[in-house]
């Protein structure tokens, strides 16, 4: 998990032993948009997770984008369908 720092120049790791786990984060905004989501774009995800990658790519324009305002309601719109929330028809 360490290496994922190096490999997309920045995050850190919190090992959580009592649960087993070891955690890696990413909080700066240059990072996700300059490594992490070209690396995704160039090498998609093949499954489920790959929804949620487009909402949180969205998510990330919405709050980057320093020309538009912001919704937040649709933010939160799409924040609320992610991952365990996302409903199938």
């Amino acid at each position: 998990m360490s290496m994922l720092v190096q490999f997309f120049g920045g995050g850190k790791t919190y090992l959580r032993p009592q649960l087993g786990r070891c955690d890696f984060t990413i909080q700066g905004l240059a990072v996700l948009k300059d490594s992490v989501i070209p690396h995704f774009d160039l090498y998609p995800l093949c499954n489920i997770k790959e929804l949620d990658y487009q909402d949180f790519k969205l998510g990330i324009a919405m709050v980057s984008d320093a020309t538009v305002t912001m919704d937040k309601a649709k933010l939160q719109e799409i924040i609320s369908g992610m991952n365990s929330k996302r409903m199938f028809k």
